[in-house]
């Protein structure tokens, strides 16, 4: 019995210890085809890559070709659109060029302007009477709201003239009634007419004696007088109540109001009103860009108000 009983047992560690074996022989061949397979996928990893490097490398190496023009959805853009779109392109460049040459006629008509101005300056020194002049005179609104730029003012005993210079060589007609001026110059080659319309200087200097009257509040606003000169025009057609005179005549226009009239300023007064406005000559380069961006902006909208009728 005891016999029987160790055999048993034996044969149970020989079925235990083959178990065993074969557990491990399993296990090792699990392990050896794990790794073959990590192999073969780090295999064709590798060919991959070389594939594509040797493409990269023949594209280099191949001329380019030209890419194919996507086909375009015809509803992305409908022809209306395009042709605004083309239309819009072509006007922003029209409005670039007329843009420049509005640019370059206005730099030239501010030399003309600046030569003109000189010229009063010029004439006034030939008056006899007791006087002082000043030229390009930066006068802030009166609604705070920058500056109006006032060619020449003369002072003397007899009152303040407000003088707005014009330096248009052609043919000048001008009526109180009107906001636009024109001035007429010789015909094109072509026969068409050569005109150029501009803002009332009748209105213009209207305002800039109502910007000036609130900084000479204690002077009478009737002692403020209102000359408009035109330097070398060809022909003039005018009907206003204003003076509007040719250079020639501005002398003679001031002597008239010297003539007819008893002393308003004494010359201390003079010198007094003189030395008030003399600093608004001498403004910085900040308020003249200022100024000058005003005032085309006012070009502008003038204008269109204007042709809109």
């Amino acid at each position: 019995m005891g016999k029987l009983i160790v055999d048993l047992i034996i044969v149970i560690i020989v079925l235990i210890i083959a178990k065993n074996n074969n557990k491990k022989d399993s296990n090792t061949d699990l392990y050896k085809e794990i790794k073959r397979n990590h192999e073969e996928l780090k295999k064709s990893k590798s060919q991959k890559a070389n594939k594509s490097k040797s493409k990269r490398v023949s594209r280099l190496s191949k001329p380019s070709k030209p890419k194919k023009k996507a086909k375009e959805d015809k509803y992305s853009l409908r022809p209306q659109e395009k042709a605004s779109k083309t239309k819009h392109k072509k006007f922003s460049n029209e409005a670039k060029v007329n843009r420049e040459e509005w640019q370059a006629k206005q730099a030239e008509a501010d030399k003309k302007g600046e030569l003109g101005e000189q010229k009063i300056v010029d004439t006034l020194e030939y008056l006899d009477f007791y006087g002082k002049t000043l030229s390009n005179v930066y006068v802030p609104k009166s609604n705070g709201r920058g500056t109006a730029e006032i060619d020449v003012i003369y002072i003397n005993q007899y009152g303040v003239y407000v003088i707005e210079s014009k330096n248009h060589n052609g043919s000048i007609y001008g009526d109180d009634k009107y906001d636009k001026w024109v001035v007429y110059y010789r015909k094109a080659r072509d026969g068409s007419e050569n005109k150029f319309h501009f803002y009332s200087p009748v209105k213009q200097n209207e305002a800039h004696i109502e910007h000036l009257s609130k900084k000479l509040s204690t002077i009478d606003k009737k002692d403020l007088h209102s000359i408009i000169v035109f330097i070398e025009p060809f022909n003039m057609k005018v009907n206003s109540k204003s003076d509007v005179v040719m250079l020639k005549d501005l002398n003679s226009l001031i002597n008239k109001y010297e003539s007819g009239e008893d002393t308003v300023f004494s010359r201390k007064e003079v010198d007094k009103i003189y030395n008030l406005l003399k600093p608004y000559t001498d403004v910085s380069d900040k308020v003249k860009k200022a100024h000058l961006r005003q005032a085309n902006r006012a070009k502008r909208y003038s204008n269109r108000k204007y042709f809109s009728k």
